[in-house]
């Protein structure tokens, strides 16, 4: 089992990203800080209907300013 090794099931190699989406109602900047400061490897990317979500040159300059990776896109 899992438990008896010490791992509590971790899978090497996975890494958290926080989506968007479940803060929908927040600036990207707000849920990129959050996710940097709370430790989150990446963002997940919810494309949605506010100009921000879809500007490629604002989403590169929050990932760098929060040192954080967009890990996937929806």
């Amino acid at each position: 089992m899992a438990a008896d090794r010490g791992d509590a099931g971790a899978v090497e190699g996975a890494r958290i990203a926080l989506s968007t989406g479940s803060l929908h109602n927040w600036a990207l900047d707000r849920v990129f800080e959050l996710a940097a400061s709370a430790g989150y490897d990446g963002v997940e990317l919810l494309v949605d209907a506010r100009m921000e979500s879809s500007d490629a040159a604002y989403l590169q300059r929050l990932s760098e300013r929060w040192d954080i990776p967009i890990l996937s896109v929806h």
